[in-house]
């Protein structure tokens, strides 16, 4: 009987102290006591800041720079067109030739009415010298003598240009005549590539990248037709009015070298780099996250280590491994990138080296 009783009183006492651990616990026991959160590791990328304008992208075609638009002084019957469309022509080179038989008649015309001009001036100023002829006639014959001098050389100038010389090498762009034709004076016959220019590409751009170039900014382009090949060129003039239909402004772009396949029309891709106009900050890639074109944002860690911040950001261009940012990030001197895409705000990291 007394064990029993010794036994009862133990339970007792037993039930008695949990009770009294639990009452001292409290109901916020499990609200104080911190769960154990595991870090992400992530490695970390230097922030690099560029004084280097934002790359501008367009496409271009490719011309040549002086383009000539060939025609007759006067105008007549087309007798010769020796060249073809896309032939490459030799300075001095003969192009097309009018017929002469009006021109030579119009000319022999002019020749025979200065030579009676002559003729008649001599005779008057001998009977001018024998006051015979008054100072009048001889006046009107010296007027009549250089009205035919005149005429003899607008034939002559008239017949020198009833023929089209390539005044440079080039290439034939456009050829608008055929033989028998009938021209009227200064219509176009042949539109010519010279070569003495060299070649550009034209291009057209918004208002708010064409306010940022400069003469000079240099240039890469990679044509369509040429694939592989990067060709180097720098900005040679800039519209200073807008094109009506559209409202954009032509630039145009001179390349640096002669390229043996340069064709009017090859149409490729630019890339412009605008002479230091805006602090632009780089980070790889690869810290890029939830990047969407424009926009995006990435993660930096906190001024003790331990935490990640996320920052929002604007993607200007993306080239080389590096993603340029519009604003200069000031107060961030790394970046994340292995590990970024575990992450979210505020969460605990651990930087490995």
């Amino acid at each position: 009987m007394q064990n029993t009783l010794s036994k009862m009183m133990l339970l007792a006492a037993s039930a008695a102290s949990l009770m009294l651990a639990g009452c001292g616990s409290g109901p916020n026991a499990a609200e104080n006591k911190t769960p154990s959160v595991t870090p992400t590791y992530v490695r970390l990328a230097p922030v690099e800041h560029t004084n280097a304008g934002i790359p501008i992208h367009a496409v271009g075609r490719m011309e040549a720079k002086q383009e000539l638009h060939l025609s007759f002084k006067i105008g007549g019957i087309v007798d010769k067109m020796l060249v073809d469309e896309g032939q490459e022509v030799r300075k001095g080179q003969l192009l097309a030739s009018l017929s002469l038989t009006e021109i030579d008649a119009q000319l022999t015309q002019a020749h025979n009415g200065f030579e009676k001009a002559d003729r008649d001036l001599q005779r008057v100023r001998n009977l001018f010298a024998d006051s015979v002829a008054t100072l009048e006639q001889l006046q009107n014959a010296t007027t009549a003598w250089e009205v035919a001098k005149a005429g003899l050389d607008a034939a002559q100038f008239n017949r020198q240009y009833a023929h089209i010389i390539a005044t440079s090498d080039g290439r034939v762009l456009k050829r608008l005549a055929n033989v028998h034709e009938q021209v009227a004076s200064g219509s176009p016959v042949l539109v010519m590539a010279s070569y003495d220019k060299g070649w550009v590409i034209r291009t057209a751009l918004a208002d708010r990248d064409a306010v940022r170039l400069h003469l000079g900014d240099t240039a890469a382009i990679l044509l369509d037709a040429i694939p592989g090949q990067t060709l180097n060129g720098s900005v040679s003039e800039i519209a200073a009015a807008p094109n009506p239909m559209n409202g954009t402004y032509e630039v145009e772009i001179r390349l640096d070298s002669e390229i043996r396949q340069a064709m009017t029309g090859l149409i490729g891709k630019v890339l412009i780099q605008p002479s230091a106009d805006r602090s632009t900050t780089l980070v790889p890639i690869e810290a890029l996250i939830g990047a969407d074109g424009v926009r995006g944002f990435v993660f930096a860690p906190s001024t003790d280590g331990a935490t990640a911040r996320r920052v929002p950001v604007s993607i200007a261009y993306l080239r080389d491994g590096k993603a340029g940012i519009s604003e200069r990030l000031t107060d961030i001197t790394s970046v994340i990138t292995a590990g970024a895409t575990k992450l979210s705000d505020g969460a605990p990291i651990a930087i490995v080296k």
